[in-house]
């Protein structure tokens, strides 16, 4: 099962680049302030509350000093903190991995490494617009996860080349499991040689009808007559590899099953861009 706990931080992951990345393909920095303003809109409103009643008081039992000390304080508090988030991580994508940056250290992780990983895709819709508070999170070998979020400028992009370029050894590792007689999990769902875990009893590969997914957002499921192993999106791990397997096993036991759109992809697309 994949621990859903918080992941460290990566002042315990630092170590030297990897030379054998190969060449930068691109650079995702941090989001500006002004986007985390909008995008943490808890922790703005809260500090603007903060400010209001500061002022308030100091209207009500101050001095015009007090009042614009304490907008003051409450200008520098929130400025610091968002601006401290902005500058949190930054990823270098290259040929082979990444380079993940932060305050702290370095982490030059090759997508071999990667184990598996989550995504969350979230978009808040309000008045003001959408919010992306996307959330990827990365098991390199043994070591503590690494978390990618929304305070990385394009962190959608990100996470999609990232899920392209993992797929498919991730995918190869869970088909080398199954065909040795081994039971490998994706998260919250499980899969076998022989079909798909659904409450301890196992359904056959011939027996799968579908395979779906609310966009990537919240579930996943694979269903056959009723009988359904489904999954909170946050509780599954490397999705597009589980579905792709899933396919491709059901196909070997003569039954085709389509595979959401979000989640199709080939070789030649992954090496295009």
């Amino acid at each position: 099962m994949t621990n859903m706990a918080s992941p460290p931080s990566l002042a315990t992951l630092a170590t030297s680049p990897d030379p054998g990345l190969g060449r930068l393909r691109n650079t995702y920095g941090p989001a500006s302030v002004g986007r985390l303003l909008v995008t943490h809109p808890i922790e703005t409103l809260g500090l603007g509350g903060l400010a209001a009643i500061l002022i308030v008081g100091g209207l009500l039992h101050g001095t015009p000093g007090t009042v614009v000390g304490g907008a003051a304080i409450c200008a520098v508090v929130a400025l610091g903190l968002i601006a401290r988030r902005a500058a949190a991580v930054s990823v270098d994508v290259h040929e082979h991995g990444v380079v993940v940056r932060s305050r702290r250290g370095e982490r030059s992780v090759r997508w071999t490494q990667i184990g598996d990983l989550q995504v969350c895709l979230l978009d808040l819709k309000t008045r003001a617009g959408t919010r992306i508070r996307d959330t990827l999170l990365l098991q390199v070998d043994d070591a503590p996860r690494i978390r990618l979020d929304h305070g990385i400028h394009g962190i959608r992009e990100l996470i999609a080349t990232i899920e392209a370029e993992t797929s498919e050894p991730i995918r190869q590792r869970a088909q080398a499991a199954l065909d040795a007689g081994r039971v490998f999990s994706f998260g919250a769902l499980h899969l076998s040689r022989d079909g798909f875990v659904v409450h301890h009893r196992v359904v056959p590969w011939r027996d799968l009808e579908r395979i779906e997914s609310d966009d990537g957002d919240a579930w996943v499921t694979l269903a056959s007559a009723g009988r359904h192993a489904l999954g909170p999106y946050r509780a599954i791990s490397s999705a597009r590899a589980l579905m792709r397997l899933a396919a491709t096993r059901a196909a070997a036991a003569g039954r085709a099953v389509a595979i959401p759109g979000r989640f199709v992809a080939t070789e030649g697309a992954r090496r295009s861009r």
